[in-house]
């Protein structure tokens, strides 16, 4: 079975991921517990999609 994720699909996920980690980062920075949460969330979301990406890529 071929899968419908592509290596094109991972490099977006990863500079996704990076961006989050940037916001999270200025966040912590500012000291805005608010936004932290907000962007620990969101990486949360990215992080569970990813995993799909690659166990789909792996099978």
């Amino acid at each position: 079975m071929r899968s419908a994720y592509t290596i094109e699909d991972v490099q977006v996920t990863s500079e996704l991921l990076k961006a989050l980690l940037r916001r999270l980062d200025h966040a912590v920075r500012a000291h805005d517990l608010g936004e932290a949460q907000r962007a620990l969330q969101a990486i949360e979301d990215r992080s569970v999609e990813t995993q799909h990406i690659i166990t789909s890529m792996r099978s």
